[in-house]
């Protein structure tokens, strides 16, 4: 499903990027300030991150065994979720103003 969900999603996104100006700070802020940019870039990167995540836990239940298979799959995950934060609070602070 995530896969599906980027295909539109990927789209968009490079369709946007071809229509910047430019990618100084000050075209990309005011790109992400738009609403409607700003809640597909949210869906693009929550998205993403998702399919990212489960796609590098495929990876580690298939190779990694014991205890260190566990502790892994727990970094990886608070991995992913600090990153999706991040990214969410950033598109956030820019898109409702610094």
């Amino acid at each position: 499903m995530t896969a599906v969900a980027m295909v539109p999603l990927s789209i968009w996104f490079v369709f946007a990027m071809i229509g910047l100006p430019s990618f100084d700070y000050s075209d990309v802020v005011d790109f992400i300030a738009k609403p409607f940019n700003a809640v597909m870039l949210l869906l693009l990167t929550t998205t993403l991150l998702y399919h990212a995540m489960l796609g590098t836990q495929v990876v580690v239940e298939d190779y990694v065994r014991g205890a260190k298979k566990v502790v892994t799959l727990v970094l990886l995950r608070f991995a992913f979720i600090a990153l999706g934060v991040s990214a969410v609070f950033s598109i956030f602070k820019i898109s409702l103003g610094s």
